[in-house]
């Protein structure tokens, strides 16, 4: 089996389904492996105040990068700590008065929160990729979001949803 061959084929079998994974989902990678040089560590970082949620933070934007940037090393990843997220609660009654969908809601959203490449700039033998970062920054960012709604009005997504900063359901834990 040639190994290039079989990685390619699989990439391409991957990026076939990425449509089907779940909201949320991490995007798929296909890495070459060899089994036989392939080593493990295992790190236990642990805080003095006991704040799960500020230490994997402090661990995803300062320890990780800094890991996966040693020579070796194909990739880290974190297990356990508290990770926030924003919620948002769509009140029912005042979506359908404003003639607005859940999906619409859920496609506005997801569009609004991207960073997307937008082209490239070519100066003598380098090229400069630009990218619109839509990501939000605040809560009241996404509450000052404009909806369109049946009747041709503007309404804001605070008028008919909460959205709150609250911690992301544990689905797993580790122990060492």
């Amino acid at each position: 089996i040639d190994i290039n061959n079989a990685a390619l084929d699989m990439r391409e079998k991957v990026y076939m389904i990425k449509t089907y994974l779940p909201d949320g989902a991490d995007n798929p990678s296909v890495m070459k492996i060899d089994i036989n040089s392939m080593s493990s560590i295992y790190l236990a970082i642990t805080g003095e105040n006991g704040d799960l949620t500020e230490l994997k933070r402090l661990v995803d934007e300062k320890v990780v990068d800094r890991i996966e940037r040693q020579d070796g090393v194909a990739s880290v990843s974190v297990s356990g700590g508290k990770e926030q997220e924003i919620s948002v609660v769509l009140n029912e009654e005042r979506l359908r008065g404003y003639g607005i969908s859940e999906s619409t809601v859920s496609q506005i959203l997801m569009a609004e929160n991207l960073t997307t490449p937008t082209g490239s700039v070519k100066q003598g033998d380098k090229t400069l990729t630009l990218r619109v970062t839509g990501e939000f920054t605040n809560l009241e960012d996404i509450r000052n979001l404009p909806f369109n709604t049946g009747t041709g009005g503007v309404v804001y997504l605070r008028d008919f949803a909460e959205v709150y900063e609250t911690l992301k359901d544990i689905t797993s834990s580790s122990y060492i």
